[in-house]
């Protein structure tokens, strides 16, 4: 009996400890959308200035109906590169971008 009980306690542990990912493409969705926002500033000339959001970290603002976002985004001015932090808020349907300064 203390065997099966113990089995069973510790299956419910591992099946507790596993990472749920509910929603896997969101972090792709925000990149993107993020990206896109970028390459479609007023005069914003691709061949001179590169974008690439590298990561991103989220929070799902529900009461609101917007994602509260950090990215982190390698630019390239010709020959000179850096690394940054830009904050920004996208809403549900990844169409509204506005950046946090």
């Amino acid at each position: 009996m203390r065997v099966r009980a113990c089995i069973l306690l510790i299956s419910v542990f591992c099946f507790a400890c596993v990472m749920s990912n509910s929603e896997p493409d969101v972090e792709t969705d925000l990149k993107s959308a993020m990206q896109k926002y970028l390459y479609s500033q007023v005069n914003n000339d691709s061949s001179n200035v590169q974008y690439r959001v590298q990561s991103v970290i989220f929070y799902n603002d529900a009461k609101n109906n917007f994602y509260i976002c950090d990215f982190t985004v390698y630019m390239k001015v010709r020959s000179f590169d850096t690394t940054g932090t830009m904050r920004a808020t996208i809403s549900r349907d990844f169409k509204t971008v506005k950046r946090i300064s």
